[in-house]
Parts: C-alpha cells; structure tokens; sequence
C-alpha cells in the first residue's frame, strides 16, 4: 500500500480499460504529465483490483464495461483496497454516473472528454482527497 506522496511528488496512477487503443493513450498522456506517475494498467475489473491490492495508487481510471470483471463491479472492492484513492469511471456511458458514485466512485468522465482535461481533473481531486 503506497503512502501519500510528499509535496510535489507526482501522484500515482493506474490505468484500467480494456480496449488496448485507449490504455495506451492514458498511458502515454499519464507517462508525459510531471503531476502523475503510472503505477500500472489493467485490462479488466479483476485485473485492477490485483493491481490496486499490490500498490494502492492516489487515483484509479477505471472504465465501465469490461470483461471478465467490469468497472462498476470492481469498483466496491477497489473502494475498499484503497479507501483513500480517488476513483474516475472513465467511460462511454455517462448515464452511469449516479450508480458509479453510490458504488465508491468519485467522479464519472465522459470518453469523450479532453484527455489533458481529465489529467487536470485527476490533480485537482488527488490534490483535495491530501
């Protein structure tokens, strides 16, 4: 379980998405941004919570359908590994939203939306949950 980091240390950060297109791209926007660190990816629900119980990260960008375990399935069980981690649903179904948030999520982020936006997104919450 990760400590939370020192002032300006980067935040901790894993990936989850099944489709390798977009863990890719989290991937590289996370590995290119000084405020995050990757601490790894995952392509499934059941994936992530092994990842999470190995290294609690500061956030988790979680999509929602996945197979094997999706997001919204995994995400009680991320909750409770890392109570203090923000968790983003990251999909393409932002009617999902209020389900995600009664689940544990922090915030539900539209595919859609600006990746550099998302990372900001990230910092601001990780920067409030210290």
């Amino acid at each position: 379980m990760s400590l939370a980091p020192e002032a300006g240390e980067p935040y901790s950060v894993l990936a989850v998405d099944d489709q390798p297109q977009v863990l890719q791209l989290l991937t590289l926007w996370v590995q290119s941004d000084a405020r995050l660190r990757l601490a790894g990816t995952a392509s499934d629900g059941r994936s992530a919570v092994e990842r999470a119980a190995e290294e609690c990260p500061d956030a988790i960008i979680c999509d929602v359908t996945m197979p094997r375990l999706g997001g919204l399935e995994a995400l009680p069980e991320l909750r409770r590994l890392c109570p203090g981690s923000v968790i983003l649903m990251y999909t393409s179904a932002p009617e999902l939203a209020t389900t995600a948030q009664q689940l544990g999520a922090d915030a539900v982020v539209d595919k859609t939306a600006d990746l550099s936006a998302l990372l900001d997104y990230v910092v601001a919450l990780c920067r409030h949950r210290r």
